[in-house]
Parts: structure tokens; C-alpha cells; sequence
């Protein structure tokens, strides 16, 4: 590994991935999302003020607008926040394994067999924006995971992806390089191509016959 991958991505030994490598948390771009979100939910709060005044004085479909849309900014906000924080407590953003991967904010581990592509729709190849996981069979596992209802709703709004973004020390490009390796390795493995071929039995040796013996004769057609 190069200098700045040592210290991005430290190897392990996870029980259930098996011989993985964990990539390190960006704290840095977490504190900043943080106070981004955290200016946002003020900003929610003042649009519930703003709209209450307005239905006071009369403009009830604006100030009903105002409460509306500053009721959910306060919550998409107060929960980005949340995540954030729970971002800057932990140390391992993400686990990539030769049995699958884990995320820090998912549903456990998921093997390299639910799994059919890694990549960004969105974006060339070689330069993906986020990191975005595509699955076989989104409903088995959805059913797999018993996933909440937040949860299957927000892998719908996705596209039935798993959304693991950018949050990582490594690039975004880094990171899917290693999930594509290691999903062509589990891939090849599963499909016999790194079995040996069976060994041919070996023949019996003939035993040995005791000089001066006499011959056994042949039988005469």
C-alpha cells in the first residue's frame, strides 16, 4: 500500500468478511456537515416562527407553507446532524472483506452474492461522485436485512441502490476499485475458476515377480 492508504485503511480480520480492509472515517468532512445541517435546522425553526406570525396576521396559506416546509427541514436536518455526529464518534466508516462488505451506518454486513454491480450511474467510471452499491435482488434483501420502514423507503428513493456516499478517507474512486476487486475475486472463486483440477488416480504397480521364477504361460488363442 502506498503512504496515504496506511493511513486511510488499516487491514483486518473481521469474523464474518474474513481477511478485510477497514477504511477510515473523514472526520473532518462530518464536523463539516455538521454545522452545515446544524444552520439549516435554526433556519427550519425560524420558518415555523415566520409562518405562525403569518397565520396570525391573516395569510394563512403562506404562513401554512412556511410552518410546513420549516417542520421538515427541522427534521431532515436534526437526523443529518445525528448522522453526522455518530460519524465523529466512530473510527471505521467502512469494512471491505472477501465475503462481502459492512458499513458503519448500515444493516449489518452484506455478502459479495447480494450484490450484482458497484459503481456511480451518475458519473464516468473512472471518477464516480459517490459511492453506490447495486444490488441483485432488492426485495430479498430488504427481507434478509428486515430492514425498518424508514429504511426501505429511503432504498427506494435511491433507486433500490445502497447509497454509502463519500464519507471515507479514501477517494470515492479508491474505494470502488477495492469493492470491484474484491467482488471479481468472490466471483471467480464461486465459479470453480481458482479450484485445482482433480489429481488422475495413479495405477496400481504391478507386483514384482521373484527372480528365477518360471513365467505363467500365455494363453494359446
Amino acid at each position: 500500500m502506498a503512504k496515504r492508504e496506511q493511513i486511510d485503511s488499516i487491514p483486518v480480520n473481521h469474523p464474518v468478511l474474513g481477511p478485510a480492509i477497514s477504511v477510515y472515517e473523514d472526520r473532518g468532512q462530518a464536523l463539516g456537515v455538521l454545522f452545515l445541517y446544524a444552520a439549516f435546522f435554526f433556519l427550519g425553526l425560524l420558518g415555523v416562527v415566520l409562518g405562525n406570525a403569518d397565520l396570525s396576521g391573516g395569510i394563512a396559506l403562506l404562513g401554512l407553507a412556511e410552518i410546513a416546509g420549516g417542520i421538515f427541514l427541522t427534521l431532515y436536518s436534526a437526523r443529518a446532524a445525528f448522522i453526522a455526529i455518530r460519524r465523529l464518534r466512530q473510527r471505521i466508516a467502512l469494512v471491505v472483506g472477501r465475503n462481502g462488505f459492512e458499513y458503519a451506518r448500515g444493516n449489518g454486513p452484506v455478502g459479495w452474492d447480494e450484490v450484482a454491480t458497484v459503481g456511480d450511474p451518475a458519473a464516468p467510471p473512472d471518477q464516480p461522485r459517490m459511492l453506490r452499491v447495486q444490488l441483485v435482488d432488492p426485495q430479498d434483501y430488504v427481507r434478509r436485512h428486515a430492514l425498518s420502514p424508514i429504511a426501505g423507503i429511503e432504498l427506494r428513493v435511491h433507486r433500490n441502490d445502497l447509497y454509502l456516499g463519500n464519507g471515507t478517507r479514501l477517494s470515492v474512486a479508491a474505494v470502488q476499485a477495492l469493492m470491484n476487486e474484491r467482488l471479481a475475486e468472490f466471483r471467480r472463486v464461486a465459479n470453480g475458476e481458482n479450484r485445482r483440477p482433480p489429481a488422475r488416480a495413479s495405477r496400481q504397480p504391478r507386483p514384482l515377480r521373484r527372480a528365477g521364477a518360471p513365467k505363467k504361460p500365455r494363453p494359446v488363442p
